[in-house]
């Protein structure tokens, strides 16, 4: 029986932690400009809903 390769494991956590990261900064953007635009602010609400129905 092979061993793990647990760098491959721990390098997968690592992009998956940088995916998430990078998500969430672009969430943070998206609001923050829509407080400053109230009319997009509607949108961005149900795109967001969609996303998380995706995951």
């Amino acid at each position: 029986m092979r061993k793990p390769n647990y760098s491959q494991d721990r390098a997968q956590r690592e992009r998956d932690k940088a995916a998430k990261a990078q998500a969430k900064e672009q969430r943070r953007q998206e609001q923050k400009a829509a407080a400053s635009d109230p009319g997009q602010e509607q949108r961005d609400s149900r795109a967001e809903d969609d996303t998380k129905d995706a995951e």
